[in-house]
C-alpha cells in the first residue's frame, strides 16, 4: 500500500469519484485504471471508493487476493455508515472466505444495519437461493469479465448488491 500513499493523494486535487466510470473499467477489466482511480479517494476517505478496493482485493482483480484486506477497506467505509459497504461486509462474512469463517455470524447484522442506513437489497441473507449462492460463488471465485457481464444481465438491484461502484440508488 506504501508505493499509493504520497503519490496519489497529491493527485487529489484532481476530478471527483466518478463510479461510472470506475464501473465501465472493471466491466472491461481494466483493474489497472480502477486501482489508480479509486485508490487516492479511498485513501482520502471516500467511502465508495473504499468499497471498490475492498471489491478488488475480494475478487483479486489487478491485486494479490486477500478477503482480510478486503474487509479493512470496507471497515473503513462503515465506519463511516456506508450502507454499501455493511452490505458487503455481511455479503464477504456469509461467503465464508479463508481467515474470515468465524465472522460468518456476523453477517445478518451487517445486512440489518446496511438495511437501517437505507440499503434495499435482496432478502432473504446470508442468501439461500441457488441464484444468489451462485452469483456470489463467480464473483468471489471466478471475477472474470465474462461473470461479470452475466451478473450484469439479471436484476440490476441484485448486481449493485455484489457490486460495490454505484451506491444505493
Amino acid at each position: 500500500m506504501s508505493e499509493f500513499s504520497n503519490d496519489m493523494l497529491l493527485m487529489m486535487d484532481g476530478p471527483a469519484y466518478n463510479s461510472d466510470e470506475i464501473l465501465r473499467a472493471i466491466e472491461h477489466a481494466d483493474y489497472e485504471f480502477v486501482l489508480q482511480n479509486a485508490m487516492p479517494h479511498a485513501l482520502a476517505g471516500n467511502a465508495d471508493a473504499q468499497c471498490t478496493i475492498a471489491l478488488l482485493y475480494e475478487a483479486g482483480w489487478g491485486v494479490q487476493r486477500d478477503f482480510l484486506e478486503a474487509e479493512r477497506w470496507l471497515l473503513r467505509a462503515a465506519a463511516q455508515n456506508s450502507a454499501l459497504a455493511w452490505n458487503n461486509l455481511g455479503t464477504l462474512y456469509a461467503v465464508k472466505h479463508p481467515g474470515l469463517e468465524q465472522r460468518w455470524g456476523e453477517a445478518r447484522k451487517c445486512k440489518e444495519r446496511a438495511k437501517e442506513l437505507g440499503f434495499n437489497c435482496g432478502e432473504p441473507h446470508p442468501p439461500q437461493t441457488r441464484l444468489r449462492e451462485k452469483w456470489i460463488f463467480q464473483v468471489s471465485d471466478y471475477a472474470t469479465n465474462r461473470d461479470l457481464r452475466f451478473l450484469d444481465s439479471g436484476n440490476s438491484q441484485d448486481r449493485e448488491c455484489v457490486l460495490p461502484l454505484r451506491g444505493n440508488r
